[in-house]
Formats: C-alpha cells, sequence, structure tokens
C-alpha cells in the first residue's frame, strides 16, 4: 500500500505509475485495477481513483490524494494470468479517505491510514527500525546518501550528497 498525499497548493495535484506497455506480454485494466504479466511473473496495481493513460507509459490518478495497492503474483502460485486478474479484481478494496482495507487473495487483510499503523491479520507491522536495504547486494540504512551495491566482482556506489553520480 502506497498513500499519497499532494498538500494544498501543489503545482502537481496527481500521482502516477510507470508501465511501460510493451515491456509486458499481457496488460488488462479492469476498473480501478491495471493488472500485467511478464514471462510468468504477474502485477497488479490498484488507485483509489479513477487512471487515465498518458501514452502507452504511464497511468495517472488526476488526484492530489490517493491510495495505490500493489499485488504480486506468479504463474506456479495462480496456474494463469486470467485466474491472477480475476482474483485481484474481485477483492475487496475499502478507501475512506487516506485510509485503505484491502483483503488480498493471496496475504489476507491489509489495513493502513495516513495517522493510522499498518496492520496484516491485524497484527502491526514496523514500518520503522530496520534497514533500508538488506540483502547481499546492498547493506544501508534509512537516511544513509553514500551506498554500494555488489554484484561478484561488480560494484556501484551511489552518492546521493553529490548531484554527479
Amino acid at each position: 500500500m502506497c498513500i499519497h498525499h499532494v498538500p494544498a497548493g501543489d503545482a502537481l495535484p496527481y500521482s502516477h505509475a510507470y508501465a511501460p506497455c510493451a515491456a509486458f506480454d499481457e496488460v488488462v485494466q479492469r476498473g480501478n485495477w491495471l493488472c500485467l504479466s511478464k514471462d510468468d511473473g504477474f502485477f497488479a496495481l490498484y488507485s483509489q481513483h479513477p487512471i487515465r493513460w498518458l501514452q502507452d507509459n504511464e497511468v495517472r490518478a488526476d488526484a492530489p490524494d490517493n491510495i495505490w495497492l500493489c499485488e504480486l503474483g506468479t504463474r506456479q502460485q495462480w496456474g494463469s494470468f486470467s485466474s491472477f486478474v480475476q482474483a485481484v479484481t474481485a477483492s475487496t478494496v475499502t478507501c475512506e479517505g487516506l485510509q485503505a482495507y484491502y483483503k488480498s487473495p493471496s496475504q489476507g487483510w491489509f489495513e493502513f491510514g495516513w495517522h493510522g499503523p499498518l496492520r496484516v491479520q491485524g497484527q502491526p507491522v514496523a514500518l520503522r527500525g530496520y534497514k533500508r536495504f538488506d540483502s547481499p547486494y546492498c547493506r544501508a540504512e534509512f537516511g544513509d546518501l553514500r551506498m554500494t551495491i555488489r554484484c561478484g566482482e561488480q560494484s556501484h556506489t551511489l552518492d546521493l550528497t553529490d548531484a554527479t553520480t
């Protein structure tokens, strides 16, 4: 879940998602759901407000406040993309202002709000107190402005304190 809240008077009172159609095998839009497949991976994106396409690579929700939901799946889990699309688009989603309730077909109940905690199956989920990135490739704390990504003998350092890197 992602809660997008644009302050009053902002020059860009909308939210958007990059979705380059040509990069996917299938693209299905049902209501406020956008479902995409690539190889054996499935991706569904829900917008609280109606979305509109800008060319074939971006969807936009023309509202200063918006809740986005994301559901991922695989062919192994769902059997087919159409089964995934059917399950996701039939799921229960309720948005009340900046509060969302979602019954994920794979994970169960989610609840999240601008002022409330994230809960999964009724249990709170910590949003702080862990590393921003914690993988074999990169470890970095929230707020780190310099991080190195490594894979085998290759590495790349991101230095966000210097706009030239």
